[in-house]
């Protein structure tokens, strides 16, 4: 994140310098905002407003006062910059229901072994990537009369200081449970996990050598704590 953050800044600050007299930007014109903006939504960057907030940033780090009809410029050149751009392109959903046997069942070669349970349970947690790579089995607990489960998230995106986080769900009460249930992926989960009797301090979706995941871009092809919560 912080190598895109400095990457968007140098690229804005060579397109500032293009524009203004003698290569000096700061403090902003309305002039140069107006045509930074339009070369971004020439260039048809989807990311066109960061760029733009890149270029007001350094305005404020540099001591320069944000004047109003500064920031009204920059607000009205955001909506120009997404006008007329369409719906929001996203990347199609898989839901769980749609998932046959077989893939829940698959236990062939592949980069992250039982990869449909993981997606269940990023799903069923709303974790991000970065989230789910990694969780260990030592963050989940349960009560099993309660039909509780208990996830700690030790990094979250949400957690600012850092200190971890804790969800709590139930299970979803259907008979049979439905495969997005968190009951019903733990139960899985632990009788999946038995064959192999490994370490709580596990991650809960290792790679096929039984390593904890490098990268959050891990979809590609190529034992849980007794205490109850």
């Amino acid at each position: 994140m912080v190598h895109v953050k400095k990457t968007r800044r140098d690229e804005i600050c060579k397109l500032a310098q293009l524009l203004a007299p003698g290569g000096r930007f700061l403090p902003l014109s309305k002039e140069l905002v107006e045509a930074a903006a339009a070369a971004l939504k020439a260039a048809g960057l989807a990311s066109a407003d960061q760029y733009l907030n890149e270029l007001k940033l350094m305005h404020i780090e540099a001591g320069f006062p944000l004047e109003p009809w500064l920031a009204r410029t920059i607000t009205l050149c955001k909506k120009s910059m997404a006008r007329e751009r369409g719906p929001v392109k996203r990347a199609p959903e898989m839901v769980l229901d749609n998932i046959s046997d077989e893939l829940w069942n698959w236990h062939g070669h592949v980069a992250v072994p039982g990869a449909v349970w993981a997606y269940a349970w990023g799903v069923c947690w709303m974790l991000r990537e970065i989230e789910l790579s990694k969780v260990c089995w030592s963050h989940v607990t349960w009560n099993q009369l309660r039909k509780t489960v208990r996830l700690f998230i030790a990094h979250s995106k949400m957690d600012q200081q850092g200190l971890g986080i804790a969800r709590t769900l139930q299970c979803c009460g259907e008979s049979p449970c439905w495969k997005g249930c968190a009951w019903f992926l733990l139960q899985n989960m632990l009788k999946m996990r038995d064959r192999r009797a490994l370490s709580p301090e596990e991650h809960m979706f290792p790679n096929f050598k039984g390593k904890s995941l490098p990268s959050p871009r891990w979809w590609r092809p190529g034992g849980v704590s007794s205490k109850p919560a």
